[in-house]
């Protein structure tokens, strides 16, 4: 009676809780931590030729719309991509396992192809550790795991990396409207809201990444501050160390081929002054078109495609949750029209 009279309360209380977390505006988001990637990637291998993985990094995660994706294809969506990451050592890792057998978007850049490691590094290395293990039965730490997550998933009070206790203190207490602009998904895939953000001043911050400096966003003159830096972007010298990795990425594709696997290369699309500073950096017919005629492998950048070159990144570098479900319906279209799906 005692324990069933304290499960009750608990369940009313944290029942008013998310109530209440829903009237502030929060949403459930998912923390995409290793686990979840390599739970993902063996799902991956479970799917055999009906696994479309995509690789990458925050432009693809945040700009496919996987439920599109599923709809027009009839494959099975796997979202790999990891932010703040590089492509390359999943792509390698695709290719050496030979108990994937499914298509691979890959999410490529020319200005990330010199750079080595990473987290897709260390997240293929849990995989390789999780995937060589053999279980008769689920054991009490993958059945945690499990359940960790699925709470996690679907509760708003665990939204963003929080906690009961500092959603109660932070968010309910104070009443404190969510601003939440950046949303992930049980999928893995990310929509943003960048109405929630403060423009142009984000949009700034974004410029200044790229060009790998830092600025007050809130001070004067910034548009001539970034504009005269821009101005000063030269090509970068293409070296010997790209052809390799271009080379080294047709080996990896013919291999995922030879098992009767698919591999496409995108390059998702930005806007302005970050756009501005890629291309003078990397100049088409230096870099992509080299990339283009050299990797073995359907490629299609959205830059330089009629259909996807006019989608806007407001702040520069991803696309808005809006122009998801659009921007990967025609995507899809072109791929089907050139026979790459």
């Amino acid at each position: 009676m005692i324990f069933g009279a304290a499960v009750a309360v608990f369940a009313c209380f944290a029942g008013g809780m998310e109530l209440q977390l829903a009237r502030l505006g929060y949403q459930p988001t998912v923390s995409i931590g290793k686990d979840h990637w390599v739970a993902e990637r063996i799902r991956a291998n479970e799917l055999g030729s009906r696994a479309l993985v995509i690789i990458g990094a925050s432009r693809i995660q945040l700009g496919l719309d996987l439920g599109v994706l599923r709809a027009n294809t009839g494959l099975e969506p796997v979202q790999l991509a990891i932010d703040a990451s590089l492509p390359y050592p999943v792509l390698a890792g695709l290719a050496q396992d030979p108990a994937f057998k499914g298509t691979v978007i890959v999410d490529y850049y020319p200005q990330t192809t010199e750079y080595e490691g990473g987290p897709g590094a260390d997240f293929h290395k849990s995989f390789e550790a999780e995937a060589a293990k053999t279980y008769a039965f689920p054991t009490g730490s993958t059945v945690e795991k499990y359940l960790t997550r699925l709470l996690h998933e679907n509760l708003r009070v665990y939204s963003d990396g929080a906690n009961p206790w500092l959603s109660l203190r932070y968010r309910i207490m104070e009443a404190r409207p969510q601003n939440q602009y950046l949303i992930t998904m049980a999928d893995r895939s990310r929509k943003a809201d960048y109405r929630k953000v403060k423009m142009p001043e984000f949009y700034h911050n974004r410029v200044a990444r790229t060009l790998g400096i830092q600025i007050d966003a809130g001070g004067g003159n910034i548009e001539s501050l970034l504009r005269q830096k821009i101005n000063e972007q030269m090509p970068l010298a293409n070296s010997g160390v790209w052809q390799r990795k271009v080379s080294e990425m047709r080996k990896q594709v013919e291999a995922i081929r030879a098992r009767g696997g698919r591999v496409l290369f995108i390059g998702m699309p930005s806007s302005g002054m970050v756009r501005e500073i890629e291309e003078r950096r990397y100049p088409k017919a230096q870099y992509w078109d080299y990339f283009e005629q050299n990797i073995g492998a359907p490629a299609l950048h959205s830059n330089y495609t009629p259909i996807l070159q006019d989608f806007v990144c407001p702040d520069g570098s991803h696309l808005d949750m809006r122009n998801r479900a659009a921007f990967t319906e025609n995507l899809v279209r072109i791929l089907k029209a050139n026979r790459f799906l």
